[in-house]
């Protein structure tokens, strides 16, 4: 009994719904833990396996990564919380010895944040990462690139603290880092930006460092980049993030309790003064019959599509995981 009431106080006591998952302060941002790295060691896999993995020697970056990195800094450095640290997840492809950056995941507005350290939003990443994984099932956590407000152009030692504990956790126990700085000091090095790639983007002051670290490893090392063609898979993401954020925590619980949930940004016209949507799409048993959930951040809607027919309901509620419960009780009810 005395167990039951301590089990009934912690749920009591437990906040609905939870405060964004955030990492220590006193460590390296540091990813969410349930952006688990993708296992090359299953049958049938055509990547290579844990034990044919060797150290970093190369590491490639599609363009849009990089001049998303130079961006998103630049708006930050102007923003009111310009004097804050910022981060970013990296997601792409590991071989044998090399890995691809062909992703990033932002962190976010409900981050938390200073001059010496940032807390990134883990709940939205983990969302995001959710529906990235949907047109991307590959991708695999490879790093982070976060800034330093002053001129510290290597790892500091919170860094170091955190980077060394959890790296076991990545695809071949070797993460990969960066570190953005703004004080125009340092020029990058040939390897980073080609010959004749005069128009960086970004601030000219903005400056990227790479590193690499592996579980063991005393120091950090250099890390050569190379720039490729290519987009930012998750660059689609961006114009929804801040509806990722309001409703990460209920929508990736929904995702984990029904089998059958899928994300949807529909596009708009960049000229056109249309908001940015996220569409929730649960696939009922019935055939051809979904519900629907539409977000703009400020609105949500419900609908229930059945045989092309669109009926949207006199639903009010502002929790679109409850919205669909409450749909699908109704729906219960119906011969």
């Amino acid at each position: 009994m005395r167990g039951w009431h301590r089990l009934r106080s912690n749920e009591r006591n437990r906040p609905l719904p939870p405060e964004p998952m955030l990492t220590s302060a006193d460590s390296a941002p540091a990813p969410p833990a349930e952006i688990a790295p993708a296992s090359a060691d299953a049958k049938g896999d055509s990547r290579p396996k844990s034990s044919e993995l060797r150290r970093l020697t190369r590491v490639e970056l599609t363009f849009q990564v990089v001049d998303l990195l130079f961006r998103e800094y630049q708006s930050h450095r102007e923003s009111r919380r310009g004097n804050e640290e910022l981060g970013w997840l990296l997601l792409g492809e590991r071989g044998e010895d090399w890995a691809r950056v062909t992703a990033t995941l932002p962190a976010g507005e409900y981050r938390e944040a200073s001059a010496v350290h940032i807390r990134m939003n883990a709940d939205g990443q983990v969302l995001g990462h959710r529906i990235l994984s949907q047109s991307v099932p590959n991708l695999t956590l490879l790093g982070i690139a976060h800034t330093h407000p002053g001129s510290l152009r290597v790892p500091s030692g919170g860094d170091y603290a955190g980077d060394s504990v959890w790296v076991r956790r990545l695809v071949g126990q070797e993460g990969i880092f960066a570190i953005g700085t703004a004080d125009g000091k340092s020029d990058p090095r040939p390897d980073e930006f080609p010959d004749g790639d005069a128009e960086r983007p970004g601030d000219a002051d903005i400056r990227w460092h790479w590193y690499k670290l592996a579980h063991g490893d005393a120091h950090y090392s250099d890390l050569p980049i190379t720039i490729v063609d290519g987009n930012d898979a998750a660059a689609h993401l961006r114009p929804v993030w801040p509806i990722i954020e309001r409703y990460a925590v209920r929508l990736d619980r929904l995702a984990r309790q029904l089998s059958r949930v899928r994300f949807e940004i529909p596009e708009i016209d960049e000229s056109s003064e249309q908001t940015p949507l996220l569409k929730v799409e649960v696939t009922l048993p019935e055939r051809n019959s979904y519900l629907w959930v539409v977000m703009d951040g400020q609105n949500i809607q419900y609908f229930w599509v059945r045989d092309g027919k669109i009926l949207q309901p006199n639903l009010e509620e502002p929790a679109p995981d409850c919205g669909v419960y409450r749909m699908l009780a109704e729906l219960a009810n119906r011969p």
